[in-house]
């Protein structure tokens, strides 16, 4: 997994703008659904920790770590690593950057451990990362 660490807003802005070809056509229902993904899609897509506020406070508040977002060649994830005393059970949504700047919402899927995040998350082997 390859790690980048962002340091502004206008990095996070830029990320998104150098990459026109990740598809936004996608209805609003689907960046509302998480899927379950197996652990080699997971850890195969680049990992953008957010290292700027308010996303340091964010993950201060829910106990991790970082926050960050993560890349597949089609679009880009919010995700949560699950290994709590079973296999692994990773989890991806997709977001758009105007969800990224919606701060309650991110903290509303983050809280309690990724609880909403991972809420009626769907296993489909037939969805492409």
């Amino acid at each position: 997994m390859t790690h980048i660490i962002l340091k502004s807003t206008q990095d996070l802005k830029q990320l998104f703008q150098s990459y026109q070809d990740v598809d936004h056509d996608k209805t609003e229902a689907f960046y509302l659904q998480s899927i379950y993904i197996d652990e080699h899609q997971f850890n195969a897509m680049t990992f953008y920790e957010l290292d700027f506020e308010p996303y340091i406070s964010l993950a201060y508040s829910v106990n991790a770590s970082c926050f960050g977002i993560r890349k597949s060649p089609k679009r880009f994830y919010l995700s949560h690593i699950n290994n709590g005393g079973h296999r692994v059970l990773c989890t991806i949504r997709p977001v758009r950057l105007s969800q990224l700047q919606d701060i309650d919402y991110l903290y509303t899927l983050e809280q309690d451990y990724c609880r909403q995040l991972e809420a009626d998350a769907i296993r489909s082997d037939e969805f492409e990362v």
